[in-house]
């Protein structure tokens, strides 16, 4: 899956609009367009900010994995859209959510570490 694919599988997957991306991205949804298309590539800042919003890791969209949503969230559980405070919302209470799950590895990691050298 190419990266515009995902961008495109991932932003109708939570239910966003091309200007609605466009909007929390800080971009013309000209260029959403564009990338979903493969017309122009999608930079690292716009794939750090969207994988926030979705929940996964940056570096999902420029392999040629198909995207782990196992632990991204569904946005298209609203009857009405999206504001981009919402949007904004969401990638934050996210962000903190992947950094609760990097505590835990480490934690765990250590952990087992510990435990070997005993």
């Amino acid at each position: 899956m190419l990266s515009g694919e995902k961008v495109q599988y991932l932003r109708k997957k939570m239910g966003l609009s091309q200007e609605q991306l466009a909007d929390y991205l800080n971009v013309d949804q000209s260029l959403i367009s564009l990338i979903e298309n493969e017309n122009r590539n999608f930079s690292i800042d716009m794939a750090e900010k969207m994988s926030k919003l979705a929940g996964i890791h940056p570096a999902q969209f420029f392999t040629d994995d198909v995207l782990d949503l196992s632990d991204a969230i569904a946005l298209d559980f609203r009857s009405t859209p999206f504001s981009n405070d919402d949007l904004l919302m969401i990638a934050e209470v996210n962000n903190i959510v992947e950094n609760l799950r990097w505590m835990n590895q480490t934690i765990s990691l250590n952990g087992q570490t510990k435990n070997e050298e005993i």
